[in-house]
Order: structure tokens, then sequence, then C-alpha cells
């Protein structure tokens, strides 16, 4: 055989080597991500509509063979504006861990929809599967509340955070609604895995990975795997409010829907010197990342230790920031005001 048919040879064999190798990193990655479920951690305390005087209603949901669980939050009764906050949680324990979001809109008279998404929390599910779950749980609330004689009426907004503003960002190009808020959204799924990656892996085999882990939101969703949330929100042609933090780690500004989305339907908002609760002061940020790092630290704790979590101040650790927040309110506001001209 000649020398040279031996080089292809070995050179092909290289790149399936490679191929495979890059498949296989990826697909751990993406069931690591997305493998197993998220529920509530036993060491955190969540808040409830209790801590806040709202009422709720319990709402079961069902989503193709699932059933996802939540509930419909008021202060005082039917929201005072006639307006519809379906509220999309980000990655781990559910709605539970934004029940202060969820009160500040109440607050501000809406009625908030909140479910769990598949495999989180109160909601059926062995694993949250991906990104675009939270897309279908999205377009399963707002089909309910559009066949809730109570609710049907209602002006509709999609909101969320991290996952959850990625599943707005989708499912607003899939069901009408008057505006869409979206807080450190990722642009796809593919690129989020790919930002995560890059914080631990060389930077040029964490773009290696972009089209393999594709291929793994693919084999999971089929024709509706790996949305463009820039794209879907553009095409839309939704009102829209982007927010993202300046120094958002865990969704990086590259790998953002904010970085990319563009047109006259969409408003961004920088939040500058902010990470990924941006909707959080900057002490409250500072003291969930602390919260963040001793949980990582959790399994080499003696029982002295875990009391840590007993006396942390969640109430300071969640302190909102009221220029995002009400920039938020006042968007949703103006976009139902403009709809009804």
């Amino acid at each position: 055989m000649e020398w040279y048919f031996i080089l292809l040879i070995c050179v092909g064999a290289a790149a399936v080597f490679c191929a495979l190798s890059l498949f296989a990193l990826s697909l751990y990655a993406y069931r690591t991500a997305f493998g197993s479920r998220c529920d509530k951690n036993p060491l955190l305390t969540y808040f409830s509509a209790g801590h806040f005087g709202l009422d709720c209603k319990k709402v079961n949901i069902v989503c193709g063979k699932l059933t996802l669980r939540g509930g419909l939050y008021r202060r005082g009764g039917v929201g005072a504006n006639g307006g519809l906050v379906i509220f999309c949680h980000g990655m781990g324990a559910g709605h539970a861990a934004y029940m202060t979001e969820i009160n500040y809109f109440c607050g501000k008279g809406f009625s908030v929809l909140a479910i769990d998404n598949r495999g989180c929390d109160l909601s059926d599910g062995k694993s949250i599967k991906g990104l675009y779950s939270g897309v279908e749980a999205a377009k399963a609330a707002y089909d309910f509340a559009k066949s809730d004689e109570e609710l049907k009426d209602m002006d509709v907004f999609f909101a969320g955070h991290s996952w959850g503003g990625y599943s707005a960002l989708c499912a607003c190009a899939e069901r009408e609604v008057q505006g869409v808020v979206a807080i450190s959204a990722p642009l796809s799924p593919a690129g989020a895995i790919c930002g995560v990656a890059a914080g631990v892996l060389p930077k040029f085999l964490a773009a290696a990975m972009r089209p393999f882990a594709a291929a793994c939101d693919f084999f999971a969703f089929g024709s509706k795997a790996n949305k463009n949330a820039a794209k879907c929100v553009e095409k839309s042609r939704t009102p829209a409010l982007i927010i993202h933090g300046d120094r958002d780690t865990t969704v990086p500004l590259k790998c953002s829907a904010y970085a990319k989305a563009e047109g006259k339907n969409i408003k961004k908002l920088l939040a500058k010197g902010k990470a990924h609760n941006p909707y959080n002061t900057p002490k409250a940020q500072e003291m969930m990342i602390e919260l963040t790092q001793n949980l990582s630290a959790a399994r080499k704790m003696d029982k002295e230790q875990l009391g840590y979590f007993a006396g942390f101040d969640y109430a300071a650790a969640t302190e909102e920031d009221d220029v995002i927040m009400q920039a938020m309110a006042d968007f949703m506001l103006s976009a139902q005001k403009a709809a009804k001209k």
C-alpha cells in the first residue's frame, strides 16, 4: 500500500476519533446539565405565598404526557390592571426560587401564573430533558390561561430569568402575547452548554463542541431543538425587554440573547456591574454568590458548619433592585396601554 494511502487512513481515523471524543464530551455535558431533576435543596429556605400575604390558587397543567404544577398568585383578588404574567423560572428549584419577583409583579397589579417545568420540584418528569422543555411549559401555561373562564380575556405577558428568559423569548414566537421580559437569557442550548464549558475547558475545545451539543439537543427535541432565542423574538415582533448583567459568568454576554437580538420591537437594558441576577441589589448578589460557594462545599461540612444555611439571611440575599424591577413593570404596563390603542 502506498504511503499516502496510509497517511489518509491515519488522518481519517484521527478525525473520526476527534469527532467521537467531542460528541462524547458534549453528551456528557448535556446529560450533566439536563439529565436529572431540579428539586428544592433541603439545606435552603424558600419563600412561599404566605410570606408575602399573596393569594395562591394551585394549578395543574397537562403538558404532553406529564402534569406540570404551580400556582396562580394575586394580591387581593383579581389583578388590578387585568394583566397576567406567565413567569418562567430558571435552573434550580422551580418557581419557588422566584417568589420575591412574583410578589413584586403582584404588587404592581398583575396576576402571576407560575408553574414548574418538567423535572422540577412540583412537576412530573425524571429529568428536565433540555432547555426547550421550558418553552413547552410556557406554551402550556398560556393555553391553560386562554382556556380558563377567569383568565382567558386577560392581557398576557411572558417573563422569565435565565432558562426562563430563553423560554419566554422562544414561546412568544409560538403564542401571541402583549409583551415579553427576558432576564439573563442564553441565546441557544448549544451556546449555553459551550459557554459554561469555556469556563473549565480550553476555549477552542469548548467552541468545537457546539455542533455536537446541538446534535444532542436534536436527539432530545427533534426539529424544535436548539432554537435561537434572538431570532424567535425578532420574527414574532412581540414587544420585548431584554436585560443582562455585564458581569454575568453563568450566561456570558457573548452567549446571550441580549447580544444578538435586534429589531424595533426590542428594548435592551444592560445592568452594569451586575452578574446573573441583575434584578437583585449588588449586596444581595454578593450574598447569593457566597451562598452558592458554601453549597458547593456542603458535603464536607460538619453539623455545626451546616448551621450556616439555617441562619442565612434569605430576605437580604433576595433584595430587589428597584430600578431594574420598576423597568420591567413599566415596560409591561406601557405595552399593555399600547395594545389597547
